[in-house]
């Protein structure tokens, strides 16, 4: 497996020698928290974060490519989780990744200056920093504050349901799927693109089976070229 999540590095190291085109990207994050398989979260809204990061294209044929890169992302979103015991946590978190995309690219001309595409495939990301502040209410009366740095762990770790809600103790490393679609225009790209995440990026083990907390992540972007 760990030679498998090192793939996409391996792709971008290769394509920095042979690509073709080499841009700098910079856009905005909007991330959002999926609540399926009885996911604890009862509600989450969108934040607004950053990415920037190199990128390479190799054109395979005519219309085929493939793009990779290395990128700085942050994650941010505002949760709300209201736990059997009466407790109401209400959560801010954030999350910075090193991440790596490996993208296949179908582009079609729609005029002289201008190319349309369309991308797809994997990434692989890995925890640096971030925090988590917010409040924990017991009752109509009684609120506690609390601010903690994220805590990324290798493994899973039996934690309890309220520092589950809290955000501050999450995986290592994200993993999912992109889906995307652009227009090149002149020397400029614009990018649309939709992160799947699929893992938990929750910590948590005892309640693997309970909390499925993943990522879904709608990024706005635009490239610009490095070389000609």
């Amino acid at each position: 497996m760990k030679y498998f999540i090192l793939l996409p590095v391996f792709f971008f190291i290769q394509s920095i020698a042979f690509s073709q085109k080499i841009y700098l990207q910079v856009g905005i994050n909007l991330t959002g928290i999926s609540e399926s398989n009885n996911g604890q979260t009862e509600e989450n809204s969108n934040r607004v974060r950053f990415h920037i990061g190199v990128k390479t294209i190799k054109k395979i044929v005519s219309n085929l490519g493939i793009e990779t890169g290395i990128f700085l992302t942050s994650q941010a979103c505002s949760t709300r989780t209201d736990l059997n015991s009466g407790t109401n946590i209400k959560s801010n978190f954030s999350a910075t990744y090193f991440q790596v995309p490996l993208n296949l690219l179908y582009h079609f001309p729609i005029d002289e200056d201008a190319e349309m595409y369309f991308s797809a495939g994997p990434y692989i990301a890995w925890g640096l920093t971030g925090k988590s502040d917010g409040t924990a209410s017991v009752g109509p009366a009684t609120t506690v504050l609390f601010r903690e740095k994220v805590k990324f762990s290798k493994k899973e770790t039996f934690i309890s349901k309220e520092d589950d809600a809290f955000y501050y103790k999450l995986k290592n490393s994200d993993y999912g799927l992109n889906f995307g679609f652009g227009v090149d225009l002149f020397s400029l790209s614009f990018r649309v693109n939709y992160r799947l995440g699929l893992a938990n990026i929750n910590a948590t083990q005892q309640l693997k089976n309970e909390d499925n907390n993943k990522y879904r992540v709608l990024s706005l972007a635009i490239a610009f070229p490095l070389n000609k």
